[in-house]
């Protein structure tokens, strides 16, 4: 009786999932499939089995186009403790990979795949991985590596509706969401225009179970100034209920049909609770167990008393009047710190214990600036910390560590205008962020912003010119991440379409929304327009 001798080889350390074939060695061999990693084990003397193991949900290893992506692969041996020889087959001439040589008794080595810019993005199947004893030719096993192609860091993704998605609608989206299968939410509206809510499926083609064909019609509308700050926008609850904010608020299920259960028909009028008719919900969040947090305001020549508050909602859609106890909703500015123009309220985040964080314009004497406050989580008068320099946050995130990060934009069109700052919990700037309080960015207004990739900090911008987006991606210390584009920076041209604001999304994948146009210089609005960015 022989001594039985296998390997088992992982590509792609610390994945998912298995695929491969085990193919035995000598006179009393035997052939059999391995199913998962876990059970291919020899069964019997003379056994020797090779897995595939790879490294995204779907079984496939991600390659990145006009790049060379290093695959890790480890071996797991027993009695086969010679030199193996890992050679690959059936790839296309866009994709070269080397053989690799494992050296006896080692068990790891790394291959090295090149995907030529050209190759398209998207799953590549065909290609085999073979492992062999370097000594004697024995084929110990061959398997499938399936891959699947990205684009580079900012790059349009044409897995996601061909590159450029054309909505069925003639209003521009303004906002746009992941969700956790993949699929995407985008709302939008014109001027005077009802919002709509739009479903998208992974790949980027409309989803006809949602609502009538892929598109609700709420009956919101929007009514305000046309600026990046109030156009409508959405939050997804943990139910998978969308609401919208502009003219009013509007919750639909995740089907897209109205909700009944919310205030008793699925909208919300603005003014509720001593507020006024002519207001706007100009941002909205998401809480738990249902709860709706919105920033209201009230800014027109109609206003009796203008004013900007964050009111919170039941899951019925009623005001909580646990909120700031007992009206729902707390004040943060009135009178004379709005401005005339339309343009204070800006940005809302929520914190997992409830607490809310608002930025926004204010007008303090004869200085204007950004604000940003505190508010805690039900509703007390919120601490804040102003910056008055005439310049408006327009993108607020939480960060893992529980702090706060702010991009603004500085209103001085094609100078340095972008500018991002890490604050503590207590509103102070963070140190550790940045040479001085403010790290600059682009010429660009800030659309979003998010900490990625272990600490590093995303901004997303437009410029003015509305027909190119500014990714941007900072060290954990505030300097310039090198290795992303060119020092740090990407600038995506989008040609004809106008863009309204770029959304990074929770796996740092960026949605640029707008609307596409007969011409560049035309203001004649054509479809609506979503296009994904890979990160």
């Amino acid at each position: 009786m022989s001594t039985a001798r296998w390997l088992r080889v992982a590509v792609g350390v610390g994945s998912a999932g298995a695929l491969g074939v085990g193919v035995l060695l000598g006179a009393c061999a035997r052939e059999r499939t391995c199913v998962d990693v876990a059970t291919c084990e020899p069964e019997g003397v003379g056994d020797a089995v090779v897995a595939a193991r790879v490294g995204v949900a779907d079984g496939r290893q991600v390659v990145v186009q006009g790049e060379q992506t290093s695959i890790p692969v480890t071996l797991e041996r027993q009695g086969a403790s010679g030199d193996v020889v890992l050679s690959f087959a059936g790839a296309p001439d866009t994709v070269t990979i080397a053989p690799v040589v494992v050296p006896k008794d080692e068990t790891a080595a790394t291959v090295l795949v090149d995907v030529a810019l050209a190759h398209p993005q998207g799953s590549l199947d065909g290609v085999t991985v073979t492992a062999r004893l370097a000594t004697g030719d024995t084929t110990l096993s061959e398997a499938p590596l399936p891959l699947f192609v990205r684009g580079r860091s900012g790059a349009i993704d044409t897995t996601f509706g061909g590159g450029s998605v054309v909505g069925t609608l003639y209003s521009p989206f303004t906002h746009a969401i992941r969700l956790d299968d993949g699929a995407v939410i985008a709302v939008g509206a014109g001027h005077d225009e009802p919002v709509s809510i739009t479903r998208f499926g992974a790949d980027g083609t409309l989803d006809s179970a949602f609502a009538d064909a892929g598109v609700a019609i709420t009956s919101v509308r929007h009514t305000a100034d046309s600026t990046l700050a109030v156009w409508p926008h959405a939050a997804i609850d943990d139910a998978g209920r969308i609401v919208v904010s502009s003219h009013g608020l509007a919750r639909f299920t995740a089907a897209g049909q109205p909700d009944g259960s919310w205030n008793g028909g699925g909208v919300t009028a603005p003014g509720i609770g001593g507020g006024e008719p002519g207001a706007n919900f100009v941002d909205v969040a998401a809480g738990p167990q249902g709860t709706v947090l919105a920033l209201e305001s009230c800014e027109s020549p109609a206003c009796t008393q203008p004013y900007l508050r964050l009111a919170r909602f039941t899951a019925t859609g009623s005001l909580d009047t646990t909120y700031a106890a007992p009206i729902g909703a707390r004040a943060l500015l009135t009178g004379a710190t709005l401005l005339p123009d339309g343009r204070n309220a800006r940005r809302l985040a929520l914190a997992g214990d409830g607490t809310a964080v608002v930025t926004h314009a204010v007008t303090e004497g004869t200085s204007r600036g950004g604000r940003v406050a505190l508010v805690p989580p039900f509703g007390a008068a919120p601490a804040s910390a102003s910056f008055p320099d005439d310049r408006d946050i327009t993108a607020v995130a939480l960060t893992p560590g529980g702090g706060i990060l702010v991009a603004r934009n500085t209103g001085t069109p094609g100078a340095k205008t972008m500018q991002i700052q890490m604050l503590r919990s207590d509103l102070s700037p963070d140190p550790s962020f940045g040479v001085s309080a403010w790290v600059d960015g682009a010429a660009a207004v800030p659309s979003s912003v998010q900490v990625v990739d272990g600490g590093k900090v995303l901004v997303a911008g437009v410029f003015y010119d509305r027909h190119h987006v500014s990714l941007q991606r900072f060290m954990p210390d505030g300097k310039a991440d090198t290795a992303y584009g060119s020092n740090g920076s990407i600038v995506v041209d989008f040609g004809t379409p106008e863009i309204s604001g770029a959304f990074i999304q929770p796996d740092a994948s960026v949605l640029v929304v707008g609307h596409t146009k007969a011409n560049a210089d035309s203001g004649a609005r054509v479809a609506s327009l979503i296009v994904r960015l890979w990160q």
